[in-house]
């Protein structure tokens, strides 16, 4: 699905509203950082202490228990991170204005369609939205690059949270929010996650 460079886009807009995110979890990211070395030093003092009644090998299988739940929970809050970043790009879509929000499913009308003729099953909520005059506009523009220009709304879905779906005979594309946060998720989460924290997830 032809989302990538539309999410890329919520992505930047959200950066902004995001950079306070950031550095509030970046500082936590380190706070955790350092109280896993403390605690690993902390266990190594006390290893060393013990060492004399304690077999090296269980003094390694503490440390390494130690350091990988340390390393656990360090995943778990990048991760959370992440989440956090993804779930602003959507709130982002869901908050567009009026005018803002039907120029971005008009892009994902005119990135998706194939042939023009489908039937587009839309969300309870964005019956206002996409409107049958919204439909004509579109179908203006498909026109204009040569496809029919015969899209008809089905009967809405109240499983759809945004977006659409287009239906043609048996085949579906699905074009709801969910699934282009999904795709773009797929697509994305490692390259967020190298501006987050400068490595691959």
């Amino acid at each position: 699905m032809p989302a990538s460079a539309i999410i890329e886009k919520i992505l930047s807009d959200a950066r902004k509203e995001a950079d306070t995110i950031l550095t509030s979890f970046r500082k936590e990211v380190e706070a955790l950082e350092k109280e896993r070395d403390q605690e690993i030093e902390k266990i190594k003092t006390e290893a060393a202490k013990e060492a004399e009644l304690r077999a090296e090998e269980v003094v390694k299988r503490e440390l390494s228990s130690k350091q990988m739940e340390a390393g656990k929970s360090l995943l778990e809050f990048k991760q959370e991170l992440i989440d956090r970043i993804f779930d602003l790009a959507y709130e982002q879509v869901t908050k567009l204005k009026s005018e803002e929000y039907k120029d971005f499913l008009k892009t994902l009308f005119l990135k998706t369609v194939e042939t023009g003729e489908e039937e587009v099953i839309i969300g309870k909520k964005d019956v206002r939205q996409i409107t049958p005059s919204f439909l004509q506009t579109v179908n203006r523009e498909l026109k204009k690059t040569g496809k029919e220009g015969k899209l008809r709304l089905g009967e809405p879905s109240s499983e759809i949270d945004g977006g659409f779906i287009l239906r043609k005979g048996r085949k579906e594309t699905d074009v709801t929010l969910s699934a282009l946060f999904a795709s773009a998720r797929d697509e994305l989460e490692t390259e967020v996650a190298e501006i987050l924290f400068g490595e691959e997830k």
